[in-house]
């Protein structure tokens, strides 16, 4: 180690490339897993599926805006996270709204990515709150400004257990 060389300048930049490394096997597995989705889609959702191929390729579309610029080096590891989590979390929640609110199963695909993120990626607990935060500001707020029934609020109390 260089005499100039911290030992918080290495451990920044040891961070920093675990979560470059971690990032693209994200961005990978998201870029994927999104067409293979839509076959379920296809599947179980067919009188939706204008809506939520709509959604599927702004979601794609998001990852791969966001992966090149990630590759490009124009996004830190930090940001790239962020956007990887509200890219994939905002767009299956707005599934979730599209297929009837909290009593949709897309929420079972918001748990996913929210797993997947927090288990892959444990590298920086501030970017992790404000992209779970947010999504879950989005989550609810937007299935509360939809008709809520009694099954509904209790779906909400439900997921809430899961998702926070």
């Amino acid at each position: 180690m260089k005499p100039e060389t911290t030992s918080a300048d290495s451990y920044e930049t040891s961070q920093s490339a675990f979560a470059a490394e971690r990032l693209r096997v994200l961005y990978f597995l998201g870029l994927i897993a999104n067409p293979v989705f839509f076959a379920a889609d296809l599947l179980l959702y067919r009188q939706h599926l204008q809506e939520l191929f709509i959604i599927r390729v702004i979601l794609e579309l998001g990852l791969g805006i966001a992966f090149w610029a990630f590759r490009k080096r124009w996004l830190t590891p930090n940001v790239a996270l962020v956007f990887w989590i509200l890219i994939g979390n905002l767009c299956i929640a707005h599934m979730t709204v599209v297929l009837g609110g909290f009593t949709a199963q897309y929420y079972n695909g918001l748990n996913l990515v929210f797993l997947a993120a927090a288990v892959i990626v444990p590298v920086s607990w501030r970017s992790h709150l404000v992209a779970q935060g947010s999504t879950l500001a989005y989550y609810y707020g937007a299935n509360f400004f939809r008709p809520t029934t009694a099954a509904d609020l209790n779906a909400a109390i439900e997921n809430s257990f899961f998702l926070l």
